[in-house]
C-alpha cells in the first residue's frame, strides 16, 4: 500500500507550497528527487519471476513526498530484447490517496525511445488542475521471457549531508591555510631579516659587477676581434670546400671514365685477339692464292701464245675477206652493166628474144630482176 503525504486530498492543506518549501532544501532544486537513507528497506528490489518487487521506504519526487509501507509488485510487458523502467508516477491532484502516488513499468526497444510525461508539478494551478510526473525509479532489461540487469536510478536524499562534508572540508582547509599563513609570517620575518644581509652582499656584488662590466668589455673587443678573423677563416674553408667539392665531383667522374675505359680496353682485348686469328686465317689464305697465282701465270701464257696465232689467223682472215669485197665489187658493177644494156635492148625492141618459162615475150618489164636488196653469190677463190 502507498500512502501519500503531501498531497493535496480533500484536506485543506497547501502541498505545492510544501512542495516548494522541500525543493529549497536541495542544493540543484530543479532535481528534489529521492529516497531517504535508514527507512524502511530504501526501496530495495528484487526480481521475482516475471515481475519486479519493490521494498518499503520513504521517497521524493519532485519535491512530493511518498511512502511505501508494503512492498510493490510491477509486472512489465515481455519483449524479448526490450528494456524498460520501474516508474514512479506523482498526480498532483486526486481526491482518491491510491492515485495520488503509483508504481508502474514501461518498456520499449531502447531507453531513449521511452517517453515518460512530466510536467511541472511546482505550478501554482498544480494543486487545482491534476498535473503528473513520470520518475525512474529502476532500469531493467528483457532478455527471452525473462527480467535482467535491474539497476537502481534513484540517488538518496543526502544534500544536507553532502553540505556538512563541504563545509567540513572548507573548515579543515581554512585551519589549514591559517596554520600555513602563520608559518608563511614567521618565514617572511626571517626572509626580511636575510634581505638586509642580502642588501649588503648585493651592494658588494654591484661593485664586483662593474668590475665585471670593463673586463666583459675588455673581452667583448677581443671577441670581435675573434669573430673577424673566425669570418675570415669561414670564408677561406668555405672556399677550400668548393675547390674539394669541384675536386670530388671531378674525381667521381674520372672514376667513372676509368671505369668506362676498363670495360672498352677488355672489349679491345677481345677485339685483337679475334684479328689475330683472323689475320692467321688470312695468312694461310694468301699462301693458297700464292700457289694458284703460279698455276694462273702459266695458264695466262699459254693463253698468251694461243692469242698471237689467234691474231695471226684473224690478220690473215681479215686479208681474204678483203679481196672478197673488192671482188663482189667488182662483179656487181659488171652485173649492172649488163643488165642496164639488156633493159635497153628490151626497151628498144632490137630483136631480142626475151622468154618467161619457154614462152617468147613482146615486151618484158625489167624492174624487179635486181633489187638493191637481192644477194649475189659468187663462188671461187680461197675466201
Amino acid at each position: 500500500m502507498i500512502k501519500p503525504v503531501t498531497f493535496q486530498g480533500c484536506f485543506n492543506f497547501n502541498a505545492n507550497l510544501y512542495a516548494l518549501e522541500v525543493r529549497s532544501r536541495f542544493i540543484d532544486q530543479s532535481k528534489a528527487n529521492g529516497y531517504y537513507k535508514g527507512y524502511g528497506n530504501e526501496l530495495a528490489a528484487q526480481i521475482v519471476g516475471q515481475k519486479i518487487q519493490i521494498g518499503t521506504g520513504a521517497f521524493l519526487v519532485q519535491g512530493r513526498m511518498c511512502e511505501i509501507t508494503a512492498a510493490e509488485l510491477v509486472a512489465p510487458q515481455i519483449f524479448d530484447g526490450f528494456v524498460g523502467y520501474v516508474v514512479a508516477r506523482i498526480e498532483t491532484y486526486h481526491p482518491s490517496d491510491d492515485a495520488n502516488c503509483s508504481l508502474l513499468a514501461v518498456v520499449n526497444r531502447t531507453y531513449e525511445a521511452i517517453t515518460l510525461e512530466q510536467n511541472d508539478t511546482y505550478a501554482a494551478t498544480a494543486d487545482n488542475v491534476n498535473t503528473a510526473y513520470e520518475l525512474p525509479l529502476y532500469s531493467f532489461e528483457i532478455s527471452g521471457t525473462s527480467i535482467v540487469n535491474l539497476k537502481k536510478l534513484l540517488n538518496p536524499v543526502a544534500d544536507y549531508a553532502t553540505i556538512k562534508t563541504i563545509v567540513d572540508e572548507a573548515l579543515e582547509k581554512a585551519a589549514s591555510a591559517v596554520a600555513a599563513a602563520n608559518t608563511a609570517i614567521s618565514a617572511a620575518n626571517a626572509a626580511n631579516t636575510k634581505s638586509d644581509d642580502a642588501v649588503a652582499k648585493a651592494t658588494d656584488a654591484v661593485s664586483k659587477a662593474t668590475n665585471a662590466v670593463s673586463a666583459a668589455n675588455a673581452a667583448n673587443t677581443k671577441s670581435d676581434n675573434a669573430v673577424e678573423t673566425a669570418n675570415g677563416a669561414k670564408t677561406t674553408a668555405e672556399t677550400v670546400k668548393g675547390i674539394a667539392e669541384s675536386a670530388d665531383a671531378k674525381a667521381g667522374n674520372a672514376e667513372t671514365v676509368a671505369a668506362g675505359a676498363v670495360t672498352t680496353a677488355n672489349g679491345a682485348k677481345t677485339k685483337a685477339e679475334d684479328a689475330v686469328s683472323k689475320a692467321e686465317t688470312a695468312i694461310e689464305t694468301a699462301n693458297g692464292a700464292d700457289t694458284k697465282a703460279d698455276s694462273a701465270t702459266e695458264v695466262a701464257s699459254a693463253a698468251n701464245t694461243k692469242s698471237d696465232n689467234a691474231v695471226s689467223a684473224a690478220n690473215e682472215a681479215k686479208q681474204t675477206a678483203s679481196d672478197a669485197a673488192n671482188l663482189a665489187s667488182t662483179t656487181k658493177t659488171q652485173v649492172e652493166q649488163k643488165v642496164n644494156d639488156l633493159e635497153q635492148q628490151i626497151g628498144t625492141k632490137q630483136g631480142t628474144t626475151v622468154t618467161l618459162n619457154g614462152t617468147p615475150q613482146a615486151t618484158f618489164e625489167g624492174g624487179g630482176l635486181i633489187d638493191e636488196n637481192d644477194t649475189i653469190i659468187f663462188s671461187g677463190g680461197e675466201a
